[in-house]
Parts: structure tokens; C-alpha cells; sequence
């Protein structure tokens, strides 16, 4: 009897060390995502229970970044994998799933409400337009537009085709708590033991995004219309949309631009006094360079795609009310 209570005994500590280094070895989540600014919202969410991987490196233009081998090996071997909406994930989701059919992939811009890529205005629609009052265009405008078109021209293709949805969604605070939400119910399925921490981390990260987001509507309360800056990649329509701005964007749609909608940029730029257009750093300037100077305009340096979400934001409010007529 006395050996069959140590048996017993026996048994239950075994069982209880097994249990009990299950839990301890059992370490984040590896969490793939596409690109650089939802590392921290699934950090904030996901604190230490996530180990957070991103595939487009930074620098990389996510038009054409093309995913290695071991890129795709690591990605298949992850827990979870938050998709986006931009290009590159159609055919690289198809690709994942033939590696690894269990893969939980949950997109994290479900249900959101998408803007469109459409082509651009005409003049008399641009900002500060007077064509429909004088019913005559600029000519030193039109004189310009040749050296500015043969460049754009040659411009490299990274944009987005017309009636495409625009993927830029993590510009938009609004739009992010709702995606925060998409994320957080699909960490807490992956990790049910730690729904609490979750939880707790999803009020504190919603609490920040709301500061921010009225931080930047105090940021742009006092501006005039017509509220405009002018980018040469159309990556900021949500953030505009958001805040009551408008982004003119010097590439039409991932299309040569075309003579027409140059003089259009030129002469409505011209005419507001726009000093600054904004670029990204992904891309060449090159492009840019040309159309600035037919404008009399500077180039900043503004990036979409900043690993810290929340500070760049933050930063990029600031510039763009600075640069604003």
C-alpha cells in the first residue's frame, strides 16, 4: 500500500511537471505580418505573448517586393499571418496555403469600408481653380508641362490601377480601432489561456489611437480651405478623408502621367501657392524632382509605411498643416 501511494504520488508530480513546462515552453505567438506599421499595433495588442515578424523589409516597395524562398518557409511556419489588402498578398496567400493549409491567415482590413482609385479631375475641378470663371488656361503652365511629362513618363510603375481599392488603410486612426478589433479576436482564438491581457491591452491601445486621432484633428483645426497637400504617390487619401484634407497626387491611378493631368497639378499648384510636395522614400525622386521645379516646390520626405505607427502620424500631421497654403 505504501508503494502504491508513492507510485501515486509518483505519477501526479510527473504529471504536474510535464503540465507545468508545457506552459512554461510554450512561447509567443509567431505573428507574420506584410508590413512594417502593423508590427506595433500587434505588439500593443499582443505584448509578450506575440513574436512579430514582418515581410516586406523596410525600404522595400511593396509593388514590387517579391518574397524569397525562406521568406515564404518562416511565414508558413507562423501561427498567424495579417494580410492587409495591398497587391503583393493575391497570389503570395495562394502560395502560403500550399505550404501550410493550417495556417490561420485573418485579414486585417474584413469589413472595412474601401476608397477607390478613380481618375483624376479635370482643372476646372482641381483646388483653387478659376478655369470655370475665366474660361482659359494658364500658358506658362501648358509651356512647362513637356519636360515634366517626358519624365514622369519614364517613371517607374508603382502605383495602383484605376478603380482598384486603395490599400492604404493604416493611415486612417478611425479605421485602425477597427482593425485593432479584427486582430485582437484573432489573437485571443490563438491564445484563449491569455484573453485577459488581451483584453487589457486592447482598451489601453484604443485609449491611445483616440488621443491621437483628436490630436491630429487639433493639429488641423485652424487650416483654411482648401485644405490641401500635394504627394506624388496617392498614399494618404484615408488620412485626408479622415481629417477633412485633400491629397492631390501628382501619379494618376499607377498610369504615365498623362500631359493633361500634369498642367492640371502645375497650374492648380501654381495657383495656391503650394511650396512643398510630398514623396516617399520607397521610390525614386527623380520623377518628382521635375514636377517640383515646374511648380517652385520643394520635396519632403514623408513615409507611409514607418515602423512606428503612432509616432509617425503624429510627425506627418504636423509637416503636411506646416506645408499647407
Amino acid at each position: 500500500m505504501r508503494h502504491r501511494w508513492f507510485f501515486g504520488v509518483g505519477i501526479g508530480v510527473l504529471i504536474v511537471l510535464v503540465v507545468g513546462a508545457g506552459v512554461v515552453s510554450a512561447g509567443p505567438l509567431k505573428v507574420f505580418v506584410t508590413l512594417a506599421p502593423q508590427k506595433e499595433i500587434v505588439e500593443r495588442l499582443g505584448g509578450d505573448r506575440v513574436q512579430v515578424m514582418v515581410l516586406v523589409p523596410a525600404g522595400a516597395d511593396p509593388h514590387t517586393f517579391e518574397p524569397s524562398p525562406a521568406h515564404m518557409k518562416t511565414l508558413a511556419e507562423s501561427s498567424l499571418f495579417f494580410p492587409i489588402g495591398v497587391p503583393l498578398e493575391k497570389n503570395l496567400i495562394a502560395r502560403i496555403k500550399s505550404l501550410n493549409s493550417q495556417l490561420h491567415i485573418v485579414p486585417m482590413d474584413r469589413g472595412l469600408p474601401k476608397r477607390f482609385f478613380t481618375e483624376h479631375r479635370q482643372d476646372d475641378k482641381m483646388p483653387g481653380s478659376v478655369k470655370a470663371e475665366t474660361g482659359h488656361e494658364h500658358g506658362d503652365a501648358k509651356a512647362k508641362v513637356g519636360s515634366a511629362q517626358r519624365t514622369a513618363s519614364s517613371h517607374e510603375h508603382h502605383a495602383h490601377a484605376a478603380g482598384e481599392p486603395d490599400p492604404h488603410v493604416w493611415l486612417s486612426p478611425p479605421l485602425v480601432m477597427a482593425m485593432a478589433r479584427t486582430t485582437v479576436l484573432a489573437l485571443m482564438e490563438a491564445d484563449p489561456e491569455n484573453r485577459v491581457g488581451y483584453e487589457a491591452r486592447y482598451k489601453n491601445f484604443l485609449s491611445d489611437v483616440a488621443a491621437l486621432d483628436l490630436e491630429i484633428h487639433t493639429i488641423f483645426q485652424d487650416a483654411k480651405p482648401p485644405r490641401v497637400f500635394y504627394v506624388f504617390h496617392p498614399s494618404w487619401g484615408y488620412f485626408a478623408d479622415a481629417y477633412g484634407l485633400e491629397q492631390v497626387a501628382v501619379e494618376s491611378e499607377g498610369k504615365e502621367a498623362k500631359p493633361a493631368h500634369l498642367k492640371d497639378i502645375i497650374s492648380s499648384a501654381r495657383r495656391l501657392g503650394v511650396k512643398t510636395l510630398f514623396v516617399q522614400p520607397q521610390f525614386s525622386t527623380r520623377s518628382a524632382e521635375m514636377v517640383a521645379r515646374e511648380i517652385g516646390a520643394r520635396l519632403e520626405v514623408i513615409d507611409p509605411l514607418a515602423e512606428k505607427w503612432m509616432d509617425n502620424l503624429r510627425q506627418v500631421s504636423q509637416r503636411l498643416r506646416e506645408a499647407m497654403p
